[in-house]
This record gives C-alpha cells, structure tokens and sequence, in this order.
C-alpha cells in the first residue's frame, strides 16, 4: 500500500478503482469502519490535548474542510483509499463526496459514533440533495424528520454520559446560531426556516 501512495498508484488503476469502489468508506453505517474513524478521531483530540498555544491554550481539533480542502489536496500525498496525489481532500466528517452511497440516513448514523465535543473547532457535515428530491412540501418534511432523528440520536447518546450534549454544547457556545438556547432536538420549524435560507 505504500508503495502504491508513494508513485501514486502508477500502473495501479485496477487496484486504485478497487480501493476507491470496492472497500468500506465511512459514511455507510459500517460498524468497522465507523470504529475505526472513531478510534482516529478520538486519537487526534488525544494528541492536541497534550499541546498549548503560545497563549497558553488547548488545541482542538475541527472538521471541516469546505473552503480549504482543494488546496490541502494540492499539497497531500496519495492516500490509501485511492485518492491520487493533488485531488482534493474530503471537507466534511463524512467522508469523501460520492463515498457515501447508502444514503443520507446511514451518513448521520455513521457521524453520531464520534463524541462531537472532542472537536469544539467544528465539525461539518455536508448533505446533498438533488434538486428533483426536494420539489414539494413532502420532501421537505422528510428531511426535517431525518435531520430531527439525527439530533435527537446525538442528544440520547449524550444521556449515556455525564456531560452536556453536543447540540447543548453548540447551542452555548454559539450565539448567533439559529439554535442557540436550545436544549433537546431543535423545533420542526427551526429547520424549516434554516433549510429555505
């Protein structure tokens, strides 16, 4: 595999194409490559706990990456997923764009493994829909519920602890924020009004 990223996968396409198609990528709802994400995940708030600033502060980590993650491709050699040297990194927690294919549902399963208050920089989780899905009244409100789930299944994994929820935690931290003062999952219509903006 490091020889692979190391010529950047030269004379390697089949064995690129199967690593880009073929193997597990986060976002998919797959138990072992969620574990995995998660165990990194926590690993780099580890390491970035151990450091201060210059002004005496922790690093935390963030993740996103939406302005920056082409030109942080430009620089990042070729990785074992069989993503090519220059091409651009994912900008969001949910893997790479098109990796995610077992819909939207299973990319919020696959986001709530991680304890989102190990990255107080952000975290960014990017959803796409087509036009054509989102045409009427109905498919808004399938979204709404979907993303009403996804906040009420991090607010029931926080019960499992002893702190505050990752959604209680923004909402404090936040202030402009359309959630701000928000404790539980945020009101129906409060999504509505940030999806039509």
């Amino acid at each position: 595999m490091a020889d692979y990223c190391r010529t950047n996968f030269a004379g390697r396409e089949e064995e690129r194409q199967y690593l880009l198609r073929e193997c597990p990528k986060l976002g998919n709802d797959d138990a072992r490559t969620d574990a995995l994400a998660t165990w990194i995940f926590n690993r780099v708030a580890e390491e970035l706990a151990r450091y201060r600033s210059s002004f005496g502060e922790v690093y935390a980590p963030q993740y996103f990456g939406f302005v920056t993650h082409g030109r942080r491709g430009a620089v990042t050699a070729a990785t074992p997923d069989g993503r090519r040297e220059g091409e651009a990194v994912s900008g969001t927690l949910g893997g790479d764009a098109g990796t995610d294919t077992s819909g939207p549902t299973a990319l919020l399963r696959s986001a709530t493994g991680f304890d989102h208050r190990l990255a107080p920089g952000g975290i960014s989780l990017n959803l796409a829909f087509s036009p054509t899905a989102l045409r009427g009244a109905e498919d808004i409100e399938r979204v709404v519920d979907m993303l009403l789930a996804y906040y009420a299944l991090l607010t029931l994994l926080s019960r499992s602890s002893s702190t505050e929820s990752p959604l209680t935690w923004h909402a404090r931290s936040c202030r402009d924020c359309p959630l701000a003062n928000q404790t539980g999952s945020p009101p129906a219509e409060t999504i509505k009004k940030i999806l039509k903006s």
